[in-house]
């Protein structure tokens, strides 16, 4: 499990490198293929790792993020 992760995690930072733009979380998950909650749970560990950096969110109207617009640091 820890190498499709590891995997996953090269992907979307590569994706985010080839876009040189922010990208949504949607938009990362149509360019790899990968789950939009799958997307999600590596921005996080990529956030916290200093690695991304969020630059803007849409949020529903019970305050749950709806949409997630990042970029790499």
């Amino acid at each position: 499990m820890r190498k499709k992760n590891q995997k996953y995690r090269e992907l979307v930072i590569k994706c985010l490198e080839m876009a040189g733009k922010p990208l949504w979380v949607r938009e990362i998950a149509r360019r790899t293929g990968l789950n939009p909650q799958t997307v999600t749970n590596i921005l996080d560990e990529l956030s916290l790792s200093g690695i991304i950096v969020d630059e803007d969110f849409a949020r529903e109207t019970d305050g749950k993020i709806k949409m997630r617009l990042v970029r790499l640091k």
